[in-house]
């Protein structure tokens, strides 16, 4: 970005004005990739999580990304994006068995349940 200011005054004045401007740009946009509560899930995937992914998935011990707890999801998303995430879920990943042992589970269940446990707590719930 080219700012021309003929008072150096003037300009010196505008940087702090700009710096936020920016910053106010890239956290919208940082915030509308991973939006915090933009899903919530069927009575399906609400069994499908009660069944196969509670136990692991609210116990911090199990070294599990935590249900709900959107900052414990948000770096693996950034890293994997949500493709990565399920085909570590399809194969198993450290503890977790092949598809979570969930026999009856697709790739699209999968992705269904990441997107409901990487959700925030208030917005658990069915989908209109």
């Amino acid at each position: 970005m080219i700012l021309l200011v003929a008072d150096p005054l003037m300009e010196k004045a505008m940087l702090p004005r700009i710096r936020t401007l920016l910053l106010l740009v890239f956290s919208t946009t940082f915030t509308a990739t991973f939006p915090t509560n933009a899903w919530s899930a069927d009575d399906y995937v609400l069994d499908l999580y009660s069944t196969y992914c509670v136990a692991c998935h609210t116990a911090p011990q199990s070294g599990a990304p935590q249900a709900f707890d959107h900052s414990d999801w948000q770096q693996r998303l950034s890293n994997k994006g949500l493709n990565g995430l399920v085909n570590s879920a399809v194969s198993g990943f450290k503890n977790m068995p092949p598809v979570g042992g969930c026999g009856e589970c697709t790739a699209e269940d999968l992705e269904d349940l990441i997107r409901y446990m990487s959700s925030a707590k208030s917005d658990q719930g069915k989908q209109s």
